[in-house]
């Protein structure tokens, strides 16, 4: 991985020099794993820059919510720094009025993650690296979520696709399917984290590894997935109490699926 981490090297050095002699930018940081002091050998690189708002027009043009390629300004941007072999984009993952391309880069495999955002709204995580700053770019708040409408739909929702997922989890493990049992179980403890984040009142950290544990059989996989459901049943008053609309004995549907000694 020598010839990885001296391109990536290479390019953050390229980036902040090229991007702070380029008008149109008054910003750029790190976010991801280099924000937060993670970066390893392996790591990518998630890139924010900052656009002048008379150009933020034509860089963070959004061209559809997802896609493959990107526009020609951008592209011209991600050109600089190298022949870039993967170019996608997903505009769901930048701030309202940024955009969101990710490349990979042909002569190294360096995946970079551009989010480019207009001045007037750009703002900074507390988990972050700068490489420049001409105008004092303000941080995010990470604070505790508001107790809002929409934090409390979002707490049903994500209790509702937790159980959503107990079905086609008890099907993997049916089907002999460990590969699949073991994403849909991600999946599962992702959404629970983020509810049990919610109630609290935090913002869910994230995290580079797994969070689900790795079951080698069919027996730890119905261990792992009935413990995992008796967890989240367990939070249904508590969901309530904070006002959301919890489905009403979600638990009843699992016995269906297991196996006659567990489903009683």
């Amino acid at each position: 991985m020598n010839d990885y981490l001296q391109h990536r090297t290479a390019f953050l050095e390229k980036a902040r020099l090229e991007l702070e002699r380029d008008g149109r930018f008054l910003a750029a940081w790190l976010e991801g794993s280099f924000g937060r002091g993670e970066a390893d050998g392996y790591s990518d690189v998630d890139l924010w820059v900052a656009v002048e708002d008379d150009v933020a027009g034509s860089i963070c043009e959004r061209n559809g919510a997802a896609r493959a390629g990107t526009v020609a300004a951008r592209r011209e941007i991600l050109d600089r720094f190298g022949d870039p072999a993967i170019v996608h984009e997903h505009h769901g993952n930048a701030p309202p009025g940024g955009s969101f391309t990710s490349s990979i880069y042909r002569e190294s495999g360096l995946p970079v993650d551009w989010t480019f955002v207009p001045l007037s709204i750009a703002r900074r995580a507390s988990a972050s690296l700068l490489l420049f700053d001409l105008v004092g770019i303000p941080l995010r708040s990470d604070g505790p979520l508001p107790a809002s409408d929409e934090r409390i739909e979002r707490l049903g929702e994500r209790y509702a696709f937790f159980w959503l997922l107990s079905v086609p989890a008890a099907k993997a493990v049916r089907r002999h399917n460990g590969v699949r049992f073991h994403s849909i179980l991600e999946l599962m403890h992702g959404a629970l984290r983020e509810v049990e984040s919610l109630l609290d009142g935090e913002t869910m950290v994230y995290s580079r590894y797994s969070i689900a544990p790795f079951c080698p059989d069919a027996e730890s996989q119905w261990q792992a997935l009935v413990e995992l459901c008796n967890r989240a049943d367990s939070m249904i008053e508590t969901l309530r109490s904070a006002g959301v609309k919890a489905p009403e004995r979600p638990l009843d549907v699992l016995p269906h699926w297991l196996p006659s000694e567990l489903g009683q």
